[in-house]
């Protein structure tokens, strides 16, 4: 019989509900003095550390203890720089900043919404993103179940071919391809519209996640869901060859 050789891609797609959120903020300051901005921006700082650090206790060896709502958070040094600025008179004038940041990963997504809540509260405080993602496990877990799945696709696919001309293909060649995730993030958003929501029941703010801020001012988020793709080449060659 003449030879048949069939080369298909295979396609996966899995969703899964976020296990986690990193929350990004930064706490900045700006005025005509160094030292008052700069102190400034240490109180808040040293507030927002006292709170995560109240919400990540350790066990024996460091890490959070499971029950812990955040996981792990970091945070950077002071930084401090200064420009000059012209007046209308022609006179310059020194404006000093001043600035840190703050990465939390929360495990309790309730916690997050309180915490939340509470920081748009902060004069200095700007909340850079909340990123949803999956604990490392789930994600080597649809790693592999994506393969598979895109493989028995591919399979699927090659059959069908197949059928339709009435021969029976064995896969002869795999080519790995990739995988990617998809994770919804909410993006930098001006803080007026970060307090409005804080404050005001029901008050809805189009973004790729839906969030409405509670009577208590607790920013309440519902995310979407993560998916996962997966993809594969694969050549088929018929059984009888």
């Amino acid at each position: 019989m003449a030879p048949l050789s069939i080369q298909v891609s295979g396609k996966s797609t899995i969703s899964r509900h976020p296990e986690r959120a990193v929350l990004k903020v930064t706490v900045k300051a700006e005025g005509d003095e160094r030292h008052t901005i700069s102190n400034q921006v240490i109180l808040t700082s040293n507030e927002l550390h006292t709170i995560f650090q109240e919400l990540s206790p350790k066990a024996e060896f460091g890490t959070a203890t499971l029950d812990a709502p955040v996981t792990v958070f970091s945070s950077t040094g002071l930084s401090t720089w200064s420009h000059n600025l012209k007046k209308k008179n022609e006179l310059e004038v020194t404006r000093y900043y001043a600035q840190s940041s703050f990465q939390a990963k929360f495990r309790n997504l309730a916690t997050l919404s309180q915490v939340t809540g509470k920081l748009v509260t902060y004069p200095l405080v700007d909340i850079n993103s909340i990123e949803w993602c999956l604990t490392d496990e789930t994600q080597q877990n649809l790693s592999s179940e994506s393969r598979k799945l895109a493989i028995r696709n591919a399979i699927e696919k090659a059959n069908d071919f197949a059928e339709v001309v009435g021969r029976a293909v064995v896969p002869v060649e795999i080519d790995g391809g990739e995988q990617r995730s998809f994770q919804q993030a909410v993006q930098q958003m001006p803080r007026y519209m970060m307090q409005q929501m804080a404050s005001v029941q029901g008050q809805y703010l189009e973004m790729s996640s839906t969030s409405v801020a509670d009577d208590n001012g607790a920013l309440n988020m519902s995310p979407q869901d993560i998916r996962y793709t997966g993809s594969v080449q694969v050549r088929f060659a018929a059984a009888d060859e």
